[in-house]
């Protein structure tokens, strides 16, 4: 994922607010990572709680399927 195209930069800014203006660049800058990083974290927790969805099912799919013997007087 590339930085958003909108970033302001500092190069037409007085002298005086350039380095207020760089900084404020650079938090915004951190903040975009920081949430792309959340949202790569979140989206390997969904897949994972996924999978384990998809066994969860796939255990009472097959218990239901073929109940032990006891169950079915055999």
């Amino acid at each position: 994922m590339t930085r958003p195209p909108e970033v302001p930069t500092v190069a037409g800014a007085p002298a005086a607010s350039r380095p207020a203006l760089d900084r404020a660049r650079q938090d915004l800058l951190a903040a975009f990572d920081a949430k792309r990083d959340a949202d790569r974290r979140f989206l390997a927790a969904f897949a994972a709680y996924e999978a384990t969805a998809d066994a969860c099912r796939s255990v009472i799919r097959a218990r239901d399927t073929d109940p032990p013997a006891h169950r079915t007087g055999l």
